[in-house]
């Protein structure tokens, strides 16, 4: 019976492996997800990846390493948008931290600050900041100032108390810069109570040549004298005055003394007194130099305005004047300083809506002085064409200028300085960045202003860009009428300038230049991204630290392990000649113990 059963054995496995029949296998395949980690050295990311490393791994093929293109989902975890997206899964989700460097409750959003100023003028720059948490502590904004690769010397700071649900704020500071130009602005900003700070930005600020402006007095004014006198004492300006005092006769001083188009294109800016004589001429030549040119134009009345001229650049705004007992003193935009008036007019109201500035609603329109404790604006910027008006309502500051130090000096030489930098150059260089990294692309963007260079708009451009070290710039045209740009690798150490020359013919034309640092150190803010919109754009979700159950929950529903069907035949494997040769010894010897053969 045993040597039939085992010979029957041997029979069916030569069968079996003769037929070789397959086998259909069904099995639940674990999908591979990919956990990357922006920044591996933050303890919070850290944490993350680990909890979903020990929840998911009974569903998933869990993997912690960069952007995995066979996995079927991705987790990334971080504070903003990856530089580099190639190689994400279309199911990717996102884990938010906390934004910033670790430690930091706000970071440093944006910098501005002018391009160019004139030697010993402070540099007014704009620190916007952005909470990152839900309660930011009291961020500390310092700025410091020296020579190029060497901001080591702080000139300003400031602190900020958050408001109730505040998320951005701008702080103003004034910056006094050291050394030799170009000055190299380092803003840092940290938690109060924190020595080290958590964000750092760069900003470059070139020497501005002194500001050419022109006083134009049909009849004299006390206002427009004092205001030159101001601007004569400062060597930031180059003054030249215009002024009728009777009829016919003229004086005049300095360079550029005319209103013909060819002297205004010399000028940033242009100051009126008498305007209650300025002829409608007179108004047509200056306001081509504001729409045009884009100049500036300040606007100094001695008294309410009536139907003059002049009124028509203030259309659909109404004024009031004011009569004081005593001298008061007008609130200011910081940091200008305070000025004292007795009579005044305020501005208000305006045809064009949508400005937020109260008032004056006037889209882009700045409000320098105001009635204290009331709204009324005093003295104003308003744009006009491509160029802009600065308007005075102070009619009497001048009779106080004694009494407050120099408070009325002070105050319109900021004010005129601030709308005369505005006056783009008739060959308008930016370069971004401005302080660059060795082996950095610098963009070259060139404004040309055709009614600054005298050109008519169908001349043809011919315009040419260089390094100081001899390399050339391919630029070229951009939407934008009369701009072009190209790029250069910013490979040299130090500063370099590259200076755009634009002309019609061999002869004409005119110049522009602007400097970059190249500084391995220089760091900058950058518009963030949030890291949502990858989760967003790949078909994942986006979660907070404290809510990864809900990601686990996602990634269990819209991740399911896949049925996997697959064919074997398992009498190819060569462990069966263990069986067949056991049955066969087996049956020979249980016949050979019983004699037979």
């Amino acid at each position: 019976m045993i040597e039939r059963l085992l010979r029957s054995t041997a029979v069916a496995i030569a069968v079996a492996a003769l037929v070789d029949p397959p086998l259909a296998l069904t099995t639940r395949l674990r999908p591979r997800l990919a956990i990357t980690l922006e920044r591996p050295s933050d303890p919070v990311a850290l944490g993350v990846a680990d909890r979903l490393g020990r929840d998911l791994r009974s569903d998933f093929d869990v993997v912690s390493s960069g952007p995995d293109r066979d996995a079927l989902a991705a987790v990334v975890i971080g504070d903003r948008y990856p530089d580099h997206t190639m190689g994400f899964p279309q199911r990717t989700s996102t884990v938010t931290v906390d934004a910033g460097p670790r430690g930091a409750t706000a970071r440093i959003a944006s910098v501005r600050a002018p391009r160019a100023v004139p030697r010993g003028t402070r540099i007014h720059v704009a620190v916007t900041l952005e909470a990152v948490t839900a309660n930011p502590a009291l961020p500390l904004v310092t700025i410091s100032a020296g020579e190029v690769g060497h901001p080591d010397v702080e000139v300003a700071r400031a602190s900020h108390a958050w408001a109730a649900g505040a998320r951005r704020v701008a702080l103003p500071l004034e910056a006094m810069p050291l050394g030799l130009p170009p000055w190299h602005l380092r803003v840092r900003v940290s938690d109060a109570g924190q020595s080290s700070s958590v964000a750092t930005s760069d900003v470059l600020v070139e020497e501005a040549a002194p500001r050419r402006v022109l006083f134009y007095e049909p009849r004299p004014s006390w206002i427009a004298t004092f205001v030159r006198r101001a601007l004569e004492r400062d060597e930031r300006f180059a003054v030249s005055g215009l002024n009728y005092p009777s009829r016919g006769i003229r004086i005049a001083s300095g360079d550029a003394v005319s209103l013909d188009p060819s002297a205004l294109r010399e000028v940033a800016a242009v100051i009126v007194g008498g305007l209650d004589r300025l002829t409608a001429a007179d108004r047509d030549r200056l306001d081509r130099f504001v729409r045009e040119r884009g100049g500036s134009l300040v606007l100094l009345p001695d008294g309410r305005p009536g139907s003059a001229p002049w009124t028509e650049w203030l259309p659909g705004v109404s004024s009031r004047e004011v009569l004081l007992e005593r001298p008061s003193a007008l609130a200011v935009t910081p940091p200008l300083p305070t000025i004292h008036v007795s009579e005044l007019v305020t501005f208000a109201g305006a045809r064009v809506s949508g400005s937020t500035v109260p008032g004056v609603r006037v889209p882009g329109a700045k409000v320098l002085a105001r009635v204290a404790g009331s709204d009324e604006p005093v003295v104003t910027i308003m744009p006009h064409g491509a160029g802009r008006l600065l308007v005075s309502g102070a009619l009497d500051a001048w009779r106080y200028r004694a009494e407050n130090g120099s408070e009325f000096d002070r105050f319109w030489r900021s004010a005129i300085a601030g709308v005369a930098l505005e006056t783009p150059a008739p060959v308008d260089v930016e370069l971004m960045p401005a302080i660059a990294h060795p082996g950095e692309s610098v963009r070259v963007v060139a404004r040309i202003h055709r009614s600054a260079l005298g050109f008519a708009p169908t001349d043809p451009l011919l315009v040419s860009a260089r390094v100081d070290s001899g390399e050339p710039v391919r630029l070229w045209p951009e939407a934008e009428a009369d701009v072009f740009s190209g790029s250069f690798a910013a490979s040299q150490a130090g500063v370099q300038r590259v200076t755009v020359s634009a002309r019609t013919s061999e002869s004409g034309g005119a110049a522009g230049a602007a400097l970059v640092a190249v500084d391995s150190t220089a760091r900058r803010a950058e518009p963030v991204v949030p890291l949502a919109l990858l989760a967003t754009s790949h078909g994942g979700i986006d979660v907070t630290p404290d809510h990864l159950a809900d990601l686990e929950a996602y990634l269990r529903t819209e991740i399911p392990a896949s049925p996997l069907t697959s064919t074997s035949h398992p009498m190819r494997f060569g462990w069966w000649i263990v069986p067949f040769a056991a049955c066969l010894s087996g049956e020979w010897w249980l016949r050979r113990r019983r004699g037979l053969r």
